[in-house]
């Protein structure tokens, strides 16, 4: 499989994913650079189809780039919502991929991107209760803490994280540490999203129960 140029995906969706990294805090961000629609006739293109199936589909692929899931996960995530829940299967859905640790990182503000956050996971840089977890799709509980390896701390990735969290706030559900560099999991996330970050969820689901 070919891999795709992040800074076109990014165009494409209409939407700053930071999957660049630190280099989309700037003007160099691709999707800052060049908003259009990437190819021949993007400045004219719409990112959005006009058919159900590709409204269906385009909000799916952006959940998808978002939250770093593949087909399978959000398949699952979705039809996992039962009736016992008690919560609609949109509802459930957000909680579930919210509680991942990759998103909890990223919330705490231990990386500019959920892409970032995995890598710091996977390679081992992150605790939770004390011990490494290297699985991203981990799925926090009320009360966990969450906090990066002390040896991990000197490495060149963390160089910028001081002067990034001093003008960063984590979600009320989360209670960050800035000093220390800890979170702690003081309630179950909710469901609402910034509106910078709102995605129309009905068609999700809607792709997925067909």
């Amino acid at each position: 499989m070919v891999a795709r140029p992040k800074g076109k995906i990014e165009r494409r969706l209409g939407e700053n994913l930071f999957l660049k990294g630190h280099r989309c805090l700037g003007p160099k961000c691709p999707h800052v650079r060049r908003p259009s629609v990437p190819g021949v006739h993007g400045k004219k293109k719409s990112r959005r189809a006009s058919s159900e199936f590709g409204t269906q589909l385009f909000e799916k692929q952006r959940m998808k780039w978002r939250y770093g899931l593949s087909e399978k996960e959000i398949a699952r995530y979705i039809r996992g919502a039962g009736k016992k829940s008690g919560k609609t299967t949109a509802e459930y859905f957000m909680e579930r991929v919210e509680q991942r640790l990759d998103n909890v990182v990223f919330r705490g503000g231990f990386a500019v991107s959920r892409s970032i956050a995995r890598h710091l996971i996977v390679y081992g840089h992150i605790l939770v209760n004390g011990r490494r977890v290297t699985k991203p799709s981990y799925e926090v509980r009320k009360g966990d803490v969450i906090q990066i390896r002390p040896a991990s701390l000197k490495s060149k990735m963390f160089e910028e994280l001081e002067v990034y969290l001093k003008k960063y706030e984590s979600p009320l559900w989360l209670v960050l540490d800035k000093g220390e560099k800890r979170l702690n999991v003081q309630d179950r996330p909710a469901t609402a999203l910034d509106a910078r970050e709102l995605i129309n969820l009905k068609p999700v689901v809607e792709f997925y129960s067909r």
